[in-house]
């Protein structure tokens, strides 16, 4: 197979422009598509020179089709792809920032707010393949894997390549080198029998971030072995926050059980945005609510305890002051038969003493047991104030779903207005001819990627007549042609993907 160059037509629809990166088994040009008006667009080959076999290929079809129906805002969307002369292919759109790599050589170390919306973004995306069914682990998270659509928007790219299809791709390409990127690699990876779960993907993301603070990567590049050989997880340098520092720290751990989810990334650094501070979750120990519901029972134990001890005592000592009177007993024995009953009842001084004790011993107890009650009432009472605030909650639960229902139509049409609102924003950006025809196309992409696919509706109802384009080529049109635009309505699927649009157009004079 001849070697790519540029100006040639690819597939028999993408004209090359210039090699935007390779790989040992992959090559990505900047590339018009000629069936969408000179759309720009990305496009990646695999194995361009060698092509697959018919199980390689087998392979591309069964794991693109899987991750093709993804959508989020930061996974960079897969338009279509297929295969041309034995080698596969992906358009994607074109990203004219470039990657996290050039961003960090042209730009410098990055600001907490800046490292922040990568957090935010890309642990948003990452949450989004990790929670497929099954998972889907990208393998490969380092920052020429994400790519900047414009200045403000992180996009993950290169996701839903296993471990088995890269193989293939490096044994079709005759490519030695190893399966994964050492530097970002965490040390699960490097164990006799590799392993890769969505905490594999943290710590790469992990080392990633930490490079975006220093412009350097830990561990002089040799990956998350080092942790397995003693070595320590590096700090950041002293002009960054010490939380901060504990993130990256939690990120990089060699135990995968304690390394942060995707979902928390996203939620520090959506919180950091928000606020200026970065917030760690608190651990749910729920050792302190079950504490305090034994506290009843353990003073109520405390009091029976207290009644058994008493008791005793006083048996005890009753039984020692009868044993103490035996000689007595013994010695008046023959006194017995010569006193009077009533007279021998009330000299007995054991028996009064008796009676005393017993007195004692059940005001002790009563005593005791009115501890006891005003305990368990105390308690009973607090579970009362319990069982109001559950139902009080529940009450305005309740009614929070009652007015949710009520308003939900009303939310829909409101977030259709604001959907529309952007949408007209970016129609009118991509015709604005006093942008860049590259930043143009940027947002051209980025705009289809907000409608179900290409061949959405467009009704242009200009003038009183009514046009339909498909939104491909609609899109198109305004690049190349300035026109002011103003959305009409816009129906959207339960993805909130456009599938209709009604629009009115005018031309924009030369002098605006």
């Amino acid at each position: 197979m001849p070697v790519l160059k540029q100006n040639d037509i690819y597939a028999g629809r993408y004209v090359l422009d210039h090699l935007i990166g390779e790989g040992g088994f992959s090559e990505v040009w900047k590339a018009s598509d000629l069936m969408a008006d000179d759309a720009v667009v990305a496009i990646k080959i695999y194995a361009p020179n060698k092509g697959l076999d018919d199980y390689g290929l087998r392979q591309f079809r069964n794991e693109f089709s899987i991750t093709y129906n993804l959508s989020h805002p930061h996974l960079l969307k897969v338009s279509h792809f297929d295969i041309a002369e034995g080698s596969p292919y992906l358009i994607m759109p074109y990203c004219p920032y470039g990657s996290l790599t050039s961003e960090l050589e042209h730009e410098g170390v990055f600001s907490e707010r800046k490292l922040a919306l990568v957090m935010h973004q890309i642990g948003s995306a990452l949450d989004e393949i990790h929670n497929q069914d099954p998972p889907i682990i990208h393998q490969d998270i380092k920052p020429d894997n994400i790519l900047l659509l414009n200045p403000k928007a992180y996009m993950l790219a290169d996701f839903g390549i296993s471990s088995r299809f890269r193989h293939t791709l490096r044994k079709a390409t005759s490519d030695s080198s190893q399966t994964l990127t050492v530097a970002y690699a965490p040390p699960e990876r490097f164990d006799r029998h590799p392993t890769a779960d969505p905490s594999s993907d943290i710590f790469s993301l992990g080392v990633t971030l930490y490079e975006m603070c220093t412009d350097k990567v830990p561990w002089d590049g040799a990956g998350g072995q080092c942790l397995l050989k003693g070595a320590n997880v590096p700090a950041l340098p002293a002009s960054f926050s010490a939380e901060l520092n504990k993130i990256l720290e939690a990120c990089m751990q060699a135990d995968r059980s304690k390394r942060p989810t995707a979902a928390e990334i996203s939620q520090w650094g959506r919180h950091y945005l928000e606020t200026g501070q970065w917030l760690m979750p608190k651990k749910n120990t729920g050792a302190a609510p079950a504490e305090r519901g034994y506290l009843p029972y353990l003073a109520a134990a405390a009091v029976v305890l207290l009644i058994v001890v008493g008791g005793f005592w006083l048996y005890t000592d009753f039984n020692n002051v009868s044993a103490d009177n035996t000689i007595e007993g013994r010695a008046a024995a023959e006194l017995v038969n010569t006193v009077p009953a009533a007279e021998n009842k009330a000299a007995d001084p054991a028996e009064d003493k008796r009676k005393t004790m017993e007195t004692q011993l059940v005001k002790a107890n009563q005593q005791l047991q009115d501890s006891l009650n005003q305990v368990l009432a105390q308690y009973k009472d607090a579970l009362v104030v319990k069982d109001q605030v559950a139902n009080s909650r529940e009450n305005v639960s309740a009614t929070q779903e009652g007015e949710t229902q009520q308003d939900r139509a009303v939310s829909k049409a409101e977030k259709l207005r604001v959907q529309s609102r952007e949408l007209q924003k970016y129609l009118n950006q991509i015709s604005d001819p006093k942008h860049s025809r590259e930043l143009r196309s940027g947002w051209k992409q980025e705009t289809l990627s907000r409608f179900a696919d290409g061949s959405v509706r467009v009704l242009d109802e200009s003038d009183g007549n009514q046009k339909e384009y498909r939104a491909a080529v609609f899109l198109t049109l305004l690049l190349t042609s300035p026109h002011q635009v103003v959305v009409r309505e816009i129906k959207t699927d339960q993805r909130s993907k456009i599938t209709e649009l009604r629009l009115s157009k005018q031309p924009l004079s030369a002098d605006m």
